[in-house]
């Protein structure tokens, strides 16, 4: 028998409960085992227990921790600075502010919502270092 690679691990932080649905239901059907959080406290615990995780995306504006707080404290972390990220927001008054602070902090990639899934895809394969059409849905 041929053994079968783990899936994926994303861990996803959206706070609009139907986005967040949204992005989990396509992600699960292109093959990754997608984590949900709704806040960027959460995500810090669950990655700070030790969860493994391939990749995280998360929206810029969440309540409690947001994206750039989460950012800039996996980045500081020996053991989680070179955790893929990727950054989206809706909001006009951060698009210009996100470009500069994911610079700033490295995160890998950015999107503005909305974003088409196609897009999210792009960014979550160069992230993770699979070219187009590598990946298999499940």
């Amino acid at each position: 028998m041929i053994p079968t690679l783990p899936k994926k691990r994303i861990l996803l932080a959206e706070d609009d409960p139907t986005l967040l649905k949204i992005i989990q239901v396509g992600l699960q059907h292109q093959g990754f085992e997608v984590l949900t959080v709704s806040d960027g406290e959460q995500l810090l615990d669950r990655v700070r227990r030790g969860m493994r995780v391939d990749l995280i995306l998360m929206d810029v504006k969440m309540p409690k921790r947001d994206g750039f707080e989460v950012v800039r404290e996996l980045k500081g972390d020996p053991s989680t600075a070179k955790m893929p990220v990727i950054l989206f927001t809706g909001s006009e008054s951060y698009w210009m502010e996100l470009l500069d602070r994911c610079i700033e902090l490295g995160v890998n990639d950015w999107l503005r919502k909305p974003f088409r899934f196609e897009d999210l895809m792009e960014k979550i394969e160069k992230a993770l270092g699979e070219g187009p059409g590598r990946r298999q849905a499940a």
